[in-house]
This record gives C-alpha cells, structure tokens and sequence, in this order.
C-alpha cells in the first residue's frame, strides 16, 4: 500500500505518514502509536490581564510624535509599566495575532481615513 492511500484512508497527510513509520521504525510501535505530548520549553509572556493592557495599548492613540504603534513601542511600553520583565516585538505580535487584532490593518484603515479626509478638506478649501 502506498503512503497516499494510507494517508487519505486516515485522513491525514502523507507526510504524517511517513514520520509515523519513522517513529514506529526507531522508537517502536508505543511510541507510534502513542506520541509524545509536546512540552512546552518556555512559559508565557503574557496572562490574561497583560495581554488586556497590550490590547488596549494598541487601541489606544500613538504616543506623541508617532502616527501609530509599531510592535516594538508595544513590547516597551509593557515592559516601562512593569507588566513583563522583557518581551520581544515578535511575542508581542503573536499575542495580537491571536486576539486578531493587528496593528497593521488598523494602520492602512487610519490612513485611508486621513487619505479620504484630507482629499475632502482640500476639495472645500479649494471650492472657497
């Protein structure tokens, strides 16, 4: 039998397949059929009230000087009100990632926003 007709008769993919047979070829048949629960090596950054204060961060207006909130403002803004010790853009994103807000989608709205309502200001001022 091949690896695609075993895959589609398990519904999986043929790659799972043949890291089965490799399990089941140097672990055993235990190990095959019974894999590892994954560990996790590093703990989260975040509970659930910092990530609620990184949520409404990034809903918040940018700080002075800035036209909105990039990933690492977020990332030392958490760490300047003692939230985290340290945290990396990259954390930061994922946790937005999974609470599906992103701060780039908001950015391309705010700025057709600002695009459509300085369009319509130079309209009237010209119209005068």
């Amino acid at each position: 039998m091949k690896d695609t007709d075993i895959a589609k008769a398990v519904y999986c993919s043929r790659l799972t397949v043949e890291r089965v047979r490799k399990r089941f070829v140097v672990e055993g048949i235990e190990s095959a059929l019974n894999p590892k629960v994954q560990k996790r090596y590093r703990s989260k950054k975040l509970d659930g009230e910092g990530e609620a204060f990184l949520v409404a961060t990034a809903c918040s207006s940018a700080p002075e000087g800035r036209f909105d909130w990039i990933l690492q403002l977020l990332a030392d803004r958490l760490i300047e009100c003692k939230i985290v010790d340290s945290i990396s853009g990259e954390a930061v994103r994922q946790t937005l990632k999974k609470t599906n807000l992103n701060p780039e989608e908001h950015r391309d709205i705010r700025r057709e926003l600002q695009r459509l309502y300085t369009r319509k200001t130079t309209v009237l001022c010209a119209s005068k």
